[in-house]
Formats: C-alpha cells, sequence, structure tokens
C-alpha cells in the first residue's frame, strides 16, 4: 500500500495542542498586555482607540465599547469621529453592528455630559 502525502504529516497530540495553547498565553500575557506595550500602544491615541471602537461594536462588546469611547473621548474624540467607527463597524458586520453602534453614540453622548 502507498503511503500519501497525508500519512506522512505528523498529527500533535491534543496535549502538544494543549501546551502550543498554553505557551501562547504566556507570550501574550508577558509580551503584549504588560507596558511597555500597552503604552506604545496608547500613545498612537486616538486613531487606535477609533480602531478599538470599530473592533468592539464589530465584536458586539458593550463592555469594551463603553470602554473605547471613553478612552477616545478623554483623547479629544468628535461625535463625528465616534460615527466614522461606527461607520466602519458597520461596512465589517453589516446589520447586526448597527445596533451596537447605537450603544457607542449613547455611551459618547453619556461620557459627553460628565
Amino acid at each position: 500500500m502507498e503511503t500519501t502525502n497525508h500519512d506522512r504529516l505528523a498529527q500533535p497530540t491534543f496535549d502538544e495542542l494543549k501546551q502550543q495553547a498554553e505557551q501562547a498565553l504566556v507570550t501574550y500575557t508577558t509580551e503584549f498586555a504588560t507596558p511597555p506595550f500597552v503604552v506604545a500602544a496608547e500613545q498612537d491615541d486616538l486613531q487606535a482607540a477609533l480602531m478599538r471602537l470599530a473592533i468592539s461594536i464589530y465584536e458586539r462588546c458593550d463592555e469594551y465599547i463603553a470602554w473605547s469611547v471613553r478612552h477616545a473621548l478623554v483623547l479629544g474624540a468628535k461625535r463625528s469621529q465616534i460615527k466614522e467607527a461606527i461607520g466602519v463597524a458597520l461596512m465589517m458586520a453589516g446589520g447586526p453592528a448597527f445596533e451596537y453602534g447605537s450603544h457607542a453614540l449613547q455611551a459618547f453622548d453619556t461620557y459627553e455630559k460628565g
């Protein structure tokens, strides 16, 4: 019986996959979720905050929408910029992002009033 290329490929075991996932998490938390990476990302300021907002709307995460809007507002975002980020999310996610985009505007209005 002839061996195929598929048969020659080593398939990782569950334990190997688990170990790789754990290592990826350790790498993320030690290299990307701690300063200076977080500080460097925040230094990009408003554009990064608006990108995070668009992604949080796309992902439909109210908590992150609120945080992103608050952060963008602290950095000087205008309502038109929030609306533009909502538009980006709508282009990416379509109709489902519409509801969450309204959450972003509601958060902006709430935070802007203080």
